[in-house]
């Protein structure tokens, strides 16, 4: 009776050995994770700020294209107009020295 009270302590001692010990391994294994992820999160985050700086970059170019279109648009009618002025004075000249 002794050997087997003596036995059944110290398996009881060996399975809260076992239990120490599986604890303190997935303690150790994330330590070791817990740092890996943390910086996969921040590169991640990282490219999230920098895709979205660029992405504004590109709106503002495409914002800054889109008015230098207009303008450009605005000025080619311009021009239009005043060679279309130029061709009527033009003609009138032609017009009045004909006259003359």
């Amino acid at each position: 009776a002794v050997v087997s009270t003596q036995s059944t302590g110290y398996l009881g001692d060996t399975d809260q050995q076992i239990e120490t010990l599986k604890t303190n391994q997935i303690e150790e294994l994330f330590g070791k994770i817990t740092p890996l992820f943390d910086e996969a999160v921040n590169e991640v985050v990282a490219t999230v700020k920098s895709n979205t700086a660029m992405d504004t970059a590109v709106t503002g170019v495409v914002t800054s294209l889109t008015d230098l279109d207009t303008t450009l648009t605005t000025a080619q009618s311009e021009v239009n107009t005043l060679n279309d002025q130029v061709t009527t004075l033009s003609n009138t000249l032609t017009q009045i020295n004909t006259h003359l």
